[in-house]
């Protein structure tokens, strides 16, 4: 064998360990990357007609949030009995809550995701205030779902000096879902701590919002940056609540 072929011999072997080198960093990629199952939301993208619809298909997050809270939303509302007075109630009651997070999301409600003085909220911070509407739909689901014994229980444990403030707000209407017990079957019970913790603070931020707590924009910005801090405690956790995954086939 020549010089010639020796050279050729050698750029022919390194294009082949090359070739392999990369097939096997592309297996590994995919087998890391989100399945297409995973990436899509609840609804079909290719008919997505409003700016909301689309912009959850063209966000792997709040698809990831929309799948995640309609397959809790349907699971749940199969679990509950429809022969019974109390059963037609409670999933009458749960469409009706159903209704209102989706007219929340297509309206934009959220009242704590940005500071008052970002200047362009509806292009800055749209993906942000989706996001929290569903993380706000999922926990309080999963708080209805707890029962009223059981949050005292947590009450009169986490706040041994007074029992704070902690009506259910705007979603009271799903009150009965306690009458199931379906906590434990879709939210890991390590996570009914976080899951009380921002639902008082949150009811209490709420009351001093509508009793006219707040008279300046600091104000406003303060309660904003607490609520992003709960936000994310319930993020991290239901990112890593088991049960709430096996929803999602993971």
């Amino acid at each position: 064998m020549d010089n010639r072929q020796i050279h050729t011999f050698t750029r022919e072997k390194a294009r082949g360990i090359l070739l392999i080198f990369m097939t096997l960093s592309l297996c590994v990629n995919l087998a890391f990357a989100q399945s297409p199952k995973e990436a899509k939301p609840s609804f079909d993208c290719t008919k997505a007609t409003t700016k909301i619809e689309k912009m959850i298909c063209s966000d792997s997050e709040l698809a990831r949030l929309d799948r995640l809270y309609s397959k809790l939303y349907f699971t749940t509302l199969k679990a509950i009995l429809k022969d019974t007075p109390q059963g037609k109630e409670t999933r009458e009651n749960l469409k009706a809550f159903n209704r209102q997070v989706m007219e929340a999301r297509n309206s934009k409600a959220c009242y704590y995701s940005s500071l008052r003085n970002t200047e362009y909220i509806e292009n800055k911070e749209l993906p942000i205030c989706i996001k929290d509407i569903y993380l706000e739909a999922l926990v309080y689901i999963a708080y209805n779902m707890l029962g009223e014994q059981k949050l005292l229980e947590f009450i009169e444990k986490d706040y041994p000096d007074g029992n704070p403030y902690y009506s259910s707000g705007r979603y009271d209407i799903i009150a009965n879902l306690a009458y199931y017990n379906l906590y434990d079957r879709f939210f890991d019970a390590k996570h009914k701590n976080i899951i009380l913790e921002f639902f008082n603070f949150s009811a209490e931020r709420f009351n001093w919002v509508t009793t006219g707590g707040m008279s300046v924009d600091s104000d406003y910005n303060e309660v904003a940056l607490e609520h992003r801090e709960y936000y994310n405690k319930l993020d991290k956790a239901f990112r890593v609540d088991t049960k709430l995954n096996k929803l999602l086939g993971k």
